[in-house]
C-alpha cells in the first residue's frame, strides 16, 4: 500500500464514489429484444439508440445549476434506475452490474386509448420497461424519460 497508495484509495476513504458515465451505463444494459429480424426488434434497438444519445448527450452538457428538481446526469439516471449512482466500487460487482432493459409493446391493450404512457423502473431488480408506443423518435424518446425521470423520483406506489 505504501508503494502504490492510489489504487487503494477509494476503498479506504469514505465518501468517495467513482460516478457512472454515458458508456458505464450503456454498457451496463441489457435489452431484452424480440424474435431477430422482426419489426418489434427494429424498433426496440433503435430505442436503445435513442438511450445512448441521450446519455452522451447529457454527459456532454456542462453540469446545470442545482435548484429544487434532481439533475439528469447519466449518473442520476444510473441512481433513478437502480437506487445507486455510482460505479460499483468492488471488480467482481462491477464486472455483473447490469440493467436489463425490456420494451412494452402492449400498453394500449393494458391501458385501453391514451397520450403517453412512462417507463417503469424496478430497482430492486435493476429492470426499466419502455412503452415502444411512445418513443419511437429521438425527441419522443428524451420528452418521456426526461419527464419520467423528474416526476418518478419518490416512491409513491406500495
Amino acid at each position: 500500500m505504501s508503494q502504490y497508495p492510489n489504487i487503494c484509495w477509494q476503498l479506504l476513504v469514505s465518501g468517495v464514489e467513482i460516478k457512472a458515465d454515458a458508456h458505464f451505463v450503456f454498457e451496463s444494459c441489457h435489452p431484452e429484444f424480440s424474435e431477430k429480424g422482426s419489426n418489434k426488434e427494429q424498433l426496440e434497438v433503435s430505442i436503445m439508440n435513442h438511450l445512448q444519445d441521450v446519455l452522451q448527450e447529457l454527459e456532454s452538457c456542462e453540469e446545470p445549476e442545482e435548484g429544487d428538481s434532481p439533475v439528469l446526469t447519466p449518473s442520476t439516471f444510473l441512481q433513478w434506475l437502480t437506487g445507486q449512482g455510482h460505479i460499483p466500487v468492488l471488480l467482481e460487482e462491477k464486472r455483473n452490474f447490469k440493467l436489463f432493459v425490456r420494451f412494452n409493446h402492449t400498453c394500449h391493450i393494458q391501458y385501453g386509448v391514451h397520450a403517453v404512457c412512462y417507463p417503469t423502473v424496478t430497482a430492486c431488480s435493476n429492470t426499466v420497461r419502455l412503452p415502444v408506443q411512445h418513443i419511437q423518435t429521438y425527441n419522443e424518446f428524451k420528452l418521456v424519460m426526461t419527464k419520467a425521470f423528474h416526476y418518478g423520483q419518490a416512491f409513491h406506489h406500495v
